[in-house]
């Protein structure tokens, strides 16, 4: 982190922690992050951030035995994402 910041000055590094979400759950917290974008038909990325031709659809959603009814595709694409700590 140290040789991060040195690199990144002036910008200011800090973890994770520091902002409430615990560095050892963060994979966890973008699957889930992943798994709510595939489910509402969300892309899950940003063209313009990776040279893609279109925004896709991050994942797949394979049904178990039984029929899966997915919800519409959401009309509107989120612009932020907004993390709370709560009874932590």
């Amino acid at each position: 982190m140290e040789r991060l910041a040195a690199r990144l000055r002036p910008a200011r590094l800090g973890s994770s922690d520091a902002l409430g979400l615990d560095s050892d759950a963060k994979e966890a917290y973008l699957f889930a992050l992943i798994g709510f974008l595939t489910w509402h038909g969300i892309p899950g990325s940003v063209p313009a951030c990776t040279g893609a031709r279109r925004a896709p659809v991050a994942g797949r959603i394979t049904p178990g035995a039984g029929p899966l009814r997915l919800p519409e595709p959401a009309a509107a694409v989120p612009q932020r994402l907004r993390v709370e700590a709560r009874g932590l």
